[in-house]
């Protein structure tokens, strides 16, 4: 079974990287990717709508305990270029 959201998430950690923000990279792997594992085909749905909320997003908890502004920033880049 191959995964619909391959390229997404290849995307996105590339984006990541780039930023060399290393919270942001693990979040990514760690908190991000199985949500989108989980919604396969809704992922980009999911997306969509975290990125209309992103102010109630963007809250320093779970995995992203210890999230600056700047985190964040680095985070929103990562994940809508």
């Amino acid at each position: 079974m191959s995964d619909p959201n391959q390229k997404r998430k290849h995307d996105v950690l590339e984006r990541a990287k780039k930023s060399g923000n290393h919270k942001v990279v693990r979040y990514v792997q760690e908190g991000l990717f199985p949500k989108l594992d989980q919604l396969g085909a809704h992922a980009g749905i999911f997306l969509e709508s975290l990125e209309h909320d992103w102010s109630k997003f963007a809250k320093p908890e779970g995995l992203m305990r210890g999230f600056s502004d700047e985190d964040f920033k680095a985070l929103h880049k990562a994940l809508y270029g």
